[in-house]
């Protein structure tokens, strides 16, 4: 998922996210909901589905914690895919300069359930709508079952000659402590399954 520009932030139903550093010297260390270590690497299969929903094609990746920064005196992890992230309070989160706290990706228990992000484009404004679900559930793949917290993430298009906007539906699977383990995405214009990926393995140095 790109990195954007200066993010207008909203948070639905969340009041109240400033604390003084007293508070924040207290507050317990943050849920590794995705576990960052260097060297950390998971593997994944992704499958590719044609408008009949078989599979035409699959392929194997992986994704690797490369090294650790500082910045503004918090730890990040930089990813083999140029992402920038950490855990912090609010969930997993992603760096942006332009939002110290980070921009949210897999909000944790203690934040809530919903969260939506807003990117005005010289053409359209795309909204980032994200929805957790409260509890994790069972996930089957190919290969294992997991517990899973269930995501569902909607990419709003909005054109500025066009109404309504251009929906693009994903859902992502994550286990606290091991990660993004199922996600399946959907085509912008039909909502069919386009691409599936299933986590084959984890592995820690």
């Amino acid at each position: 998922m790109p990195i954007f520009p200066r993010p207008a932030l909203l948070l639905l139903g969340i009041v109240g996210l400033i604390s003084c550093q007293k508070e924040a010297a207290m507050a317990p260390a943050p849920e590794q909901v995705v576990p960052l270590r260097v060297g950390n690497t998971w593997m994944y299969q992704r499958y590719y589905f044609d408008d009949n929903g078989a599979v035409t094609d699959s392929t194997i990746f992986t994704r690797t914690v490369l090294r650790d920064t500082l910045i503004n005196q918090s730890t990040w992890y930089i990813l083999s895919n140029r992402d920038i992230v950490q855990n912090n309070q609010n969930g997993y989160v992603r760096y942006n300069p332009s939002d110290p706290a980070g921009i949210i990706l897999y909000a944790n228990a203690r934040f809530g359930g919903s969260i939506g992000y807003g990117y005005e484009y010289p053409t359209y404004t795309l909204w980032v709508m994200t929805w957790r679900a409260p509890a994790p559930a069972p996930v089957a793949t190919s290969r294992h079952r997991y517990n899973a917290i269930r995501y569902a993430i909607e990419w709003q298009y909005q054109y500025h000659n066009q109404s309504p906007p251009l929906v693009q539906k994903r859902e992502e699977y994550v286990t606290p402590g091991l990660g993004m383990v199922h996600a399946n995405y959907y085509a912008r214009e039909t909502g069919q399954l386009q691409q599936r990926l299933e986590l084959l393995s984890f592995t820690q140095p």
